[in-house]
């Protein structure tokens, strides 16, 4: 989104500068016409888990990894995709 049109925003003798995200609670929240999340910082994270976990469960059975991945992966997933449906 382009900024240029917006006037300056002064807080005292301080600029407060636009942006068109903002971060919070680990979502970035992005300005535009309609309200759109950009959530590929927190599947980075769910990723890097799952690498993890496979890392270091080499010479575990193949059920005790799935189980692992439904209990701490698969559950924030499906807790992300209930919150923002």
């Amino acid at each position: 989104m382009r900024n240029d049109h917006l006037c300056n925003l002064r807080m005292g003798k301080n600029n407060i500068k636009w942006t068109d995200r903002l971060k919070y609670l680990g979502i970035q929240l992005l300005s535009n016409k309609f309200f759109r999340i950009d959530i590929s910082g927190v599947l980075r994270k769910v990723y890097c888990a799952d690498n993890s976990s496979l890392e270091n469960t080499k010479y575990v059975s193949d059920i005790v990894k799935l189980n692992l991945f439904d209990v701490v992966c698969l559950q924030f997933l499906r807790m992300l995709l209930i919150q923002w449906t």
